[in-house]
């Protein structure tokens, strides 16, 4: 669903990327370090952002009066809170690696607090975004021989959806 509604005018990340990190997360042998954090918490917010865009599904089964007892006591909000919150435990992590995937998980953090928070706490991730991708270099165009074009590109649709949405959020809020 994050791709069929939310990332449809931006670029967040690959399909197949987070299709292969998800299945990396259902992998019983996985053993997580430090460098993986910023790809979980990826993985953690598309789940959030995918429990906001949930209702928008068609077809959703009719259900019985059992159902929605157990669904008021488990809504998708709750159910989004609760990824969210994991991946903020992460931040400070994320913010150590500060990679290529530090800056996919501000954006995103910034698409799931848009509609969520109204102190304006998604414009401090789009701020930390921004930051990130400048610190990478993603601003410069790339001048090393051994990097995969497809990474370079990846990277470029990464800068300039940071830079496009920040901007765009700011002029919108004043």
């Amino acid at each position: 669903m994050f791709f069929k509604y939310a990332e449809i005018n931006s670029f967040y990340m690959e399909r197949k990327w987070i299709e292969e990190k998800v299945a990396i997360c259902y992998s019983s042998t996985t053993t997580y370090s430090a460098i993986d954090f910023p790809w979980v918490c990826c993985v953690l917010v598309v789940l959030a952002i995918g429990t906001q865009v949930a209702h928008m599904e068609d077809g959703k089964l009719e259900p019985t009066s059992e159902i929605t007892e157990e669904l008021n006591l488990c809504s998708e909000d709750s159910v989004g809170l609760i990824f969210y919150h994991a991946a903020c435990k992460l931040i400070p992590d994320v913010l150590l690696v500060a990679s290529q995937e530090s800056v996919q998980v501000f954006l995103l953090l910034a698409t799931y607090s848009l509609p969520v928070s109204t102190g304006g706490l998604a414009y401090t991730y789009y701020g930390l975004a921004m930051k990130m991708a400048i610190q990478n270099g993603m601003h410069r165009k790339y001048q090393g021989g051994n990097c995969d074009p497809r990474i370079i590109e990846i990277r470029n649709r990464l800068f300039w959806t940071t830079y496009t949405v920040e901007k765009y959020d700011i002029q919108v809020a004043s």
